[in-house]
């Protein structure tokens, strides 16, 4: 189907006004019918370029669609100033990432399906620009030097804090080790 915008002209005002239809959103192109359609092939996990071509319309309205329909996952609106990483064990006893708030509310930021770098950098990087990145001032974390590798370039005025529980628990595993006759007074 192929829709040709048509225009009139108001005698009284001299106003110029568009046809309208329920078939398009005003102001677009792209009817609804395609948009479904789009959202549709993408499910079944058709490429954003195999769709434009089916549809005869750009890669790019592809995605705008797409980004339109889903919502992005766990964006919380504003970065809290001061946050907490630690991991935990999920489903299937694998490892998973947590980041929450570390004042106030104590709201989880994000919840990941795994502690790779590589997932962490991408949720940060791809939901958060550089100047709300930029304006969280620590970081809590326990003694994983995987994290404080990357928080510095993700997070590039935050302070890097480690957490009291893992300092005394890292304190109580060496003082352990210590011979008895040379143990410290507790």
């Amino acid at each position: 189907m192929k829709l040709y915008k048509q225009r009139y002209l108001c005698k009284e005002c001299l106003k110029t006004l568009s046809a309208r239809t329920d078939i398009v959103e005003e102001g677009h192109t792209l009817s609804h019918q395609l948009k479904r359609s789009v959202l549709h092939m993408a499910r079944e996990g058709i490429t954003a370029t195999g769709i434009a071509r089916i549809c005869h319309c750009s890669p790019s309205s592809v995605i705008r669609i797409i980004d339109e329909a889903v919502e992005l996952k766990s964006r919380i609106a504003r970065l809290p100033e001061n946050l907490c990483f630690d991991e935990f064990r999920s489903v299937n006893s694998i490892m998973s990432f947590i980041c929450c708030d570390a004042e106030g509310s104590h709201d989880i930021v994000a919840i990941l399906e795994n502690r790779l770098t590589k997932t962490i950098r991408e949720h940060f990087m791809n939901r958060y620009t550089n100047r709300e990145r930029a304006a969280v001032k620590s970081v809590v974390v326990d003694l994983n030097a995987q994290y404080i590798k990357f928080i510095k370039e993700l997070f590039p005025n935050a302070r890097i804090i480690i957490d009291r529980f893992h300092i005394v628990q890292l304190f109580l595993t060496a003082s352990s080790m210590i011979s008895p006759t040379v143990r410290l007074k507790e």
